[in-house]
């Protein structure tokens, strides 16, 4: 009923529609800004995703105003179906911007911002550009937060 060039096009075709099942669902590839979870007010986050990185970046307002306090986080992730498990290995402090005044409150509390570390566990939701992660971090607390795609 076929002849060769035609099982040809259907082997070529049938083995492109397996590689893009196989492709996987949904990806977090790229650049997010992060809302939600236990930010304080008025802080800003963003998250990058890449490969099996990721690299959250956070902006701390200042009671007293002026440039905020920025730390620099980053680690592993995997995604399996809706799946997520964020590993944050390191928590930077940029202590730059600190004004000399509030210092010591900052070296006060310099160990625990930067022991940040911890491991989130949850499921993941994708609706468009929007990624929203149910989590819970290794104590049981909740972690959840939304990731929206960011506008480059």
């Amino acid at each position: 009923m076929y002849n060769d060039g035609m099982r040809r096009i259907l082997a070529a075709s049938s083995l492109f529609a397996i590689a893009l099942v196989g492709c996987g669902g949904p990806s977090l590839s790229g650049d997010y800004d992060v809302s939600g979870g236990k930010m304080p007010n008025g802080a800003k986050s963003t998250a990058n995703f890449s490969g099996s990185n990721v690299v959250i970046k956070m902006e701390l307002p200042l009671p007293t105003g002026g440039a905020p306090i920025k730390m620099d986080m980053s680690g592993t992730y995997t995604l399996s179906g809706e799946k997520l498990e964020i590993n944050i290995t390191t928590a930077k402090l940029d202590e730059s911007s600190i004004p000399a005044a509030l210092k010591p409150m900052i070296d006060a509390n310099k160990g625990q911002m930067e022991g940040l570390k911890s491991k989130l566990t949850g499921t993941v939701k994708f609706e468009g550009d929007v990624a929203t992660y149910t989590a819970k971090d290794e104590k049981g607390g909740d972690a959840s937060m939304t990731f929206t795609k960011a506008n480059k």
